[in-house]
């Protein structure tokens, strides 16, 4: 059952900006990662979330924050870390990009 957290609109999904359109793969890539794959296989043919929306901006900010905070111990382990955080810094952010940009198309 849909809420207000879950629900999406009924038209066919907008042809999104080129700039935005392009961060499709990403965008992808990530929601495959985080186990949250959308039932058509990409973005380019499903609406995000409202929660999901939200959920990649605060994902973004605070794993922005964990990078500018880091305090590394080992060498090695600094850079696994910065390499994971900066994926889950860009997943997100192309998830919020199509998000925002799905919702300015519905405008």
């Amino acid at each position: 059952m849909a809420n207000r957290l879950t629900q999406t609109p009924a038209q066919p999904v907008p042809q999104l900006p080129g700039p935005v359109r392009a961060l499709i793969p990403l965008a992808d890539v990530f929601m495959i990662a985080m186990v949250s794959r959308p039932s058509t296989g990409s973005l380019r043919n499903t609406w995000v979330t409202p929660a999901t929306r939200w959920l990649t901006v605060v994902a973004a900010l605070l794993a922005l924050v964990a990078v500018i905070t880091l305090r590394p111990g080992q060498a090695w382990l600094a850079v696994i870390e910065v390499v994971v955080l900066a994926f889950v810094i860009a997943g997100s952010a192309a998830v919020a990009a199509v998000a925002f940009s799905q919702g300015r198309a519905l405008r």
